[in-house]
């Protein structure tokens, strides 16, 4: 197998319409060009895109603030309208399709349910109440993105949104390179981030777990003691059963969408261009990689 290396999506494309390659992944609004195609295989995920708010901030530690961009953001729209890719609306802090209850079969996220309203009314009045509590009318923040076509399309739909509904917020996007990003933000600089998980091992407890003030990858420090405690207790699968545990994880996403100590968005896709002549070839459910073991050409 040759593999060859290419920077953009328009790149990988020209060379799978010229017969150069027989599978290349695509991604952002470049998928939607390729709707009717025979050659487009899209799927979902285990990979959830999410607002994280810096609590070491007195401004973006309020519950208020949160809670209003939260309300403010029609994820339908987002998704159809801005990434147009594939990518669906959040539910709660974990993907559909990544866990599933072994007692009945049901999928996690589709237990919990949408705990994720879209409500410019009620945006609007928190926002008023962050404003009382802050004791300031007008506030600027900066969102860090990824310097990637969909982070920044992403960015600028909340930013607008925030600018059109919320008289006196003023959010400024600040796009930078992935490995920065990660750096900037492990390091508590910035005021809102635009971040990202990808699951690996099929459990809640993995997604759930960036919410808890005590996990190294929880860049927001949201320190919420009860949620901590329920966390912990998910950790003690000596002392609770399997459907103890999922009921414990499924009490701590409610609780964390009640409080919005993480904001999520969107489940992403993964998008790949494959010739007819390729068979077998199938992707990872978890991360969407190719699993070029089981594939062949004709």
């Amino acid at each position: 197998m040759k593999v060859q290396v290419v920077k953009d999506d328009t790149t990988g494309t020209n060379l799978f319409k010229g017969n150069k390659v027989q599978e290349t992944a695509i991604s952002g609004q470049t998928v939607s060009q390729f709707a009717n195609s025979k050659n487009l295989n899209t799927h979902l995920i285990s990979r959830m895109a999410f607002l994280e708010f810096n609590y070491k901030k007195s401004a973006t530690s309020n519950e208020n603030l949160s809670k209003a961009i939260s309300l403010l953001l029609d994820r339908k729209t987002m998704t159809s309208k801005v990434l147009a890719d594939g990518s669906v609306p959040a539910l709660n802090m974990v993907p559909k399709g990544d866990s599933t209850d072994t007692a009945n079969g049901k999928d996690f996220a589709g237990e919990v349910g949408n705990l994720l309203s879209y409500n410019i009314k009620d945006a609007q009045k928190d926002w008023k109440l962050a404003q009382k509590q802050l004791g300031k009318k007008k506030l600027t923040l900066t969102m860090l993105v990824d310097n990637t076509t969909t982070d920044k399309q992403v960015g600028q739909y909340i930013q607008g949104q925030a600018h059109k509904y919320l008289k006196g917020l003023t959010i400024d996007v600040k796009a930078m390179p992935h490995a920065q990003h990660i750096g900037v933000a492990s390091n508590g600089g910035y005021d809102i981030n635009l971040d990202g998980w990808t699951g690996d091992n099929q459990d809640p407890e993995e997604f759930l777990q960036l919410g808890n003030g005590e996990d190294p990858v929880n860049f927001t420090k949201w320190g919420d003691k009860h949620y901590t405690k329920l966390m912990n207790e998910i950790d003690d699968t000596n002392n609770h059963t399997t459907s103890e545990r999922w009921a414990l994880m499924q009490e701590a996403d409610k609780y964390l969408m009640a409080k919005q100590g993480i904001v999520p968005l969107y489940q992403s896709t993964a998008s790949h261009l494959v010739s007819k002549d390729v068979q077998g070839l199938t992707y990872s459910n978890q991360s969407g990689d190719a699993l070029y073991q089981y594939a062949s050409i004709k």
